[in-house]
């Protein structure tokens, strides 16, 4: 087994780490340096997925609801409201470019 597989726990601190790693040659801190560049990335990349799934419980206590789903009604008749008038707008128009415009409007409210 080489240096680098064993895992020995010392009591450091921060400020001994970093005196320690100066006296590392170059190309040594650069291999420290690559490590802890994928070392936080990982954890970060961890902690995100762990968020997502831990708030996915709180949020869907709030989004099941009785209280939300009325609050949404009103946004979604808005939204109805809306594209009726854009599609009454489409049928009504004699200007293709006017049309064209109209319909991405539409398009975009419904994405």
């Amino acid at each position: 087994m080489d240096s680098a597989t064993l895992n020995i726990n010392l009591p450091l601190k921060f400020e001994q780490v970093i005196a320690i790693i100066n006296q590392l040659p170059y190309a040594e801190k650069l291999k420290v340096s690559e490590f802890l560049l994928k070392e936080t990335k990982q954890r970060a990349e961890d902690n995100s997925v762990h968020t997502h799934f831990a708030s996915e419980k709180v949020l869907a206590k709030e989004w099941l609801l009785s209280q939300e789903d009325e609050a949404w009604r009103d946004l979604e008749k808005v939204e109805t409201q809306k594209n009726k008038k854009l599609s009454a707008s489409l049928r009504g128009s004699t200007s293709k470019e006017r049309a064209r415009e109209l319909q991405e409007q539409l398009e975009e409210m419904r994405s």
